[in-house]
């Protein structure tokens, strides 16, 4: 059976850190790459962290390989501080 490499973006939230959780777990994928804002509090012989900044993304191509990719980004109003910033995250 192929062990896949899952992409997660968004890891930190409660959704994100719910499925990098799950897939660090699961024996049908051999790594799992994070890309995050700010450093989460778990280490893991499967787990790739890479701290990025989302608005140059096109900067981490190279980076961003493997067979699934979830994305778990979003954000709240009070968390960004402004529509417009909410709208940066969840939309662009």
């Amino acid at each position: 059976m192929k062990n896949f490499n899952a992409l997660v973006i968004g890891a930190t939230g409660a959704t994100g850190q719910e499925i990098v959780s799950q897939l660090l777990e699961d024996d049908s994928f051999n790594s799992v790459s994070i890309f995050v804002r700010k450093y989460p509090n778990i280490t893991h012989n499967k787990l790739k962290t890479y701290l990025i900044d989302f608005s140059k993304v096109k900067d981490y191509k190279d980076l961003i390989k493997g067979d699934v990719l979830f994305s778990c980004l979003g954000t709240t109003l009070r968390d960004a501080g402004s529509k417009d910033k909410q709208y940066s995250v969840d939309y662009t």
